[in-house]
């Protein structure tokens, strides 16, 4: 029997184990707690104001209704319980008729805005600017995308601005600041539960060890590393497999608390605002949160019974499953990095080596801050439905999870049909692939085969001037390729550029080259080739140069030719050099922005875009950030792909032999 003691990477391994547990549930809970307490709070706050805002509309059909609306004011806000204050700002004459404030107290509720005050600059800038979007929504055909009541959120209270109407016309806003506060859900003892689920994990933890270790010491003769490796990792997943039970019994009932609550609330406000679905048009009679978390006008037929904000929809739920897995996964592999020794081991690394580590640690933070953390945003991105209009909405709300991948690579719809029979579609992934295929080869054998035959040129012993020339042919690299760029383009002009001048000295008419498919991508090989060959000629000269003489020598010995001495001498030994600088113009060409971007800006109608700006368009023309940056995680695995396998089959990174 082996020797009673208990392993230090068990002991680690179990405590790690338990701890990340209770943090995972720690914080997925507190994420859906927050989320769920926030929009319901915020919906609370919504429909507080909504009711105080129609009691004031109401009051403002009445003849001399703004006689006694100060104290009316008050009693209303002393009768809801939850209201700082609140002030009614009409809008002609830029003049505060009401207001219950503290800080207006001085001046009777009743004053006009100074010009020179900031506070009230910023309250009659947003009342034109609910002015504003209150006429055009009502001028607007389509559903209501302005808005018209806006929030802002600070620590202690919420700050709401809403829009007050008499007879269909915008007379002012109403301000009204109201206490923050989480009692909504509280109340039904929801919100605690989370406490009896750690201690739950921690005793089940706490009473599985010493059971654990009774039988490693007792029971078992003998148990290898990776049995203890084992157990720690099983253990690990049991604990989150019984959180995970836990936690979706009580996201459940949280969304069934949350559910029950804004029924009642809306039963509450049901009757009170009833008369708003007379003051408003037909086509706008209720007030609804829509996707992009605007607070608008919109068209319904169930007034006044509002939907409620729906917070545990599909998606949200989906987010806050995938958020538990993906945790879980980080947690595990910490857990295996921790149990299998390989923190120590890292840990020794970081002490015998630390000058070295710490040399290079401004490399490393850099990195970690201009390359990793916006390559983590991006992929974060990549799983959502971000745009410009909803790019301030929660994650949980913008979480699609594979969504983008799906429509990038399984939309085969290649070709779409209309009245004159098939036509392709150039926003179609394939199409902008075979595009980026085609334009990456023209352009890399153009510019080796180009590069190739100048270097060889200039490596001749016999040419004279050869510092001229090399001087003259590296300028097209050296020049800054957005010029470059520019300066094609000027001279692929329809009307004005050098080449048709000089296509119609020989009679013939000058060429639309930026309106057809075939001649604007012709204008983009023509510039590409032009800035591409200097690099080939530079590395190739670079490789001939260093190719011994003695191998000619005795090849011409031999009575080799110069086609024969071309092919088994030049070529193999250019074999190191050249395939690693066709590796790498492969990529840039791939990603060659500008030159498609500004030359010929992927005319005509997007056809001739490569997937670089197929993606910058998406990201910046189209403002659909999370399409986009699953478009750029496509092109980042397309190029992986190449690189590996290209690697592998020219064997490029070893020796030449």
């Amino acid at each position: 029997m082996h020797e009673k003691f208990f392993p230090k990477q068990l002991v680690i391994g179990w405590v790690a184990s338990t701890l990340l547990v209770i943090g995972i549930l720690f914080i997925v809970l507190n994420t859906i707690e927050n989320t769920i307490l926030n929009k319901t709070n915020l919906y609370t706050k919504f429909m507080d104001a909504r009711v105080l805002s129609a009691r004031i509309e109401a009051h403002m059909a009445t003849d001399n209704w703004e006689d006694g609306l100060q104290e009316r004011a008050i009693s209303w806000q002393q009768e809801t319980g939850k209201i700082n204050g609140v002030r009614i700002l009409k809008l002609s004459g830029a003049k505060v008729i009401v207001s219950t404030l503290e800080k207006d107290k001085e001046r009777g509720g009743t004053y006009r805005l100074e010009r020179k005050n900031v506070e009230h600059k910023r309250l009659y800038d947003q009342a034109k600017l609910i002015k504003s979007n209150y006429q055009s929504n009502r001028n607007s055909e389509n559903l209501s995308e302005d808005k018209e009541i806006f929030f802002d959120q600070q620590k202690a209270s919420t700050w709401i601005y809403l829009p007050l109407v008499n007879d269909k016309k915008f007379y002012g806003v109403l301000e009204i600041d109201l206490i923050n506060s989480s009692e909504a859900l509280a109340s039904d003892g929801v919100l605690n539960t989370s406490r009896f689920y750690v201690l739950f994990v921690i005793l089940l933890s706490v009473l599985l060890f010493p059971v654990f270790v009774y039988f490693y010491q007792k029971k078992i003769p003998y148990v290898s590393q990776r049995f203890i490796n084992l157990s720690v990792v099983f253990t690990y997943l049991g604990l989150s497999i019984v959180v995970y039970s836990f936690f979706s019994d009580y996201t459940s009932k949280l969304y069934v608390a949350q559910s029950d609550f804004l029924t009642v609330l809306h039963n509450e406000r049901a009757e009170e605002l009833s008369f708003v679905k007379e003051s408003l048009s037909s086509a706008r009679n209720y007030i609804a949160i829509n996707e992009y978390g605007k607070y608008l006008f919109s068209s319904s037929s169930i007034y006044p019974q509002m939907q409620a904000i729906d917070v545990g929809n599909i998606s949200e739920k989906s987010f806050f499953i995938n958020s538990y897995i993906a945790i879980l996964l980080v947690g595990l592999g910490w857990v295996v990095f921790v149990t299998c020794d390989y923190a120590s081991r890292t840990w020794q690394a970081l002490k015998e080596h630390r000058q070295a580590y710490l040399y290079t640690a401004p490399a490393i933070i850099g990195m970690l801050l201009l390359v990793f953390f916006p390559f983590l945003y991006g992929l974060s991105l990549a799983f959502t439905n971000t745009t410009l209009l909803n790019e301030s909405a929660p994650y949980a709300e913008r979480w699609i999870g594979f969504d983008n991948f799906y429509a990038i690579l399984l939309g085969f719809d290649l070709f779409e049909t209309t009245n004159d029979g098939y036509n392709i579609n150039y926003d179609n992934f394939y199409w902008t692939l075979f595009i980026t295929i085609c334009w990456t080869l023209l352009n890399v054998a153009i510019g080796v085969t180009v590069g190739l035959a100048l270097a060889l040129a200039l490596n001749a012993p016999d040419l004279r001037f050869k510092a001229i020339y090399r001087v003259i042919l590296i300028l097209p690299w050296a020049i800054p390729n957005y010029v470059t760029s520019l300066v094609w383009k000027g001279m692929f002009h329809q009307q004005f550029g050098v080449i048709n001048q000089i296509i119609q000295l020989f009679g013939s008419e000058p060429i639309a080259w930026f309106d057809s498919v075939f001649y604007a991508f012709i204008t983009g090989i023509a510039t590409n080739s032009w800035l591409s060959f200097p690099f080939m000629m530079v590395v190739i000269l670079g490789g001939l140069q260093s190719i011994p003489a003695d191998m000619y020598e005795a090849a011409k010995v031999e009575g080799a030719s110069r086609w024969q001495q071309f092919r088994y001498i030049t070529l193999p030994s250019l074999k190191p050099t050249l395939i690693p600088a066709v590796i790498i113009s492969i990529v840039w060409t791939f990603n060659m922005f500008n030159i498609i971007f500004l030359v010929s800006g992927g005319e005509p109608a997007g056809a001739n875009d490569i997937l670089i700006t197929k993606a910058y368009r998406e990201a910046f023309e189209k403002y659909q950030y999370g399409y986009a940056s699953a478009y750029s995680f496509v092109i980042l695995a397309i190029l992986l792909m190449y690189g590996i396998i290209q690697n592998k089959v020219s064997k490029a990174t070893e020796a030449n032999t």
